[in-house]
C-alpha cells in the first residue's frame, strides 16, 4: 500500500489493542487495519472492534489475512 501513496503505520505482530487504538487517535487516521494468519487472530481483531466501539470510533476498520473469509468474519463479527 506504501507503494500505492498510502501512509502506513505498521506496529508490528502482538500488539495489545490499546497500543493500536492508541496511536490511531495520537496519527489521526483516516482507516484501521488488521491481518492475521491464524484463526486465534480473529478474536483479538474483535477486540479491538469492540474496544473501538467503546471508544466511540469513527474510523473504518479492514481486517484481512489467511484465515479471514467474508462469511467467516461476517459471522464473528456482527455482535459489533
Amino acid at each position: 500500500m506504501g507503494c500505492n501513496g498510502y501512509d502506513i503505520i505498521d506496529l508490528g505482530v502482538m500488539v495489545p489493542a490499546d497500543k493500536i487504538l492508541d496511536t490511531a487517535d495520537k496519527e489521526n487516521v483516516d482507516i484501521i487495519g488488521l491481518s492475521g494468519l491464524i484463526t486465534p487472530s480473529l478474536d483479538e481483531m474483535v477486540h479491538v472492534a469492540h474496544e473501538m466501539k467503546r471508544r466511540n470510533m469513527k474510523q473504518p476498520l479492514l481486517i484481512g489475512g489467511h484465515y479471514i473469509e467474508n462469511a467467516y468474519s461476517c459471522k464473528d463479527c456482527s455482535a459489533i
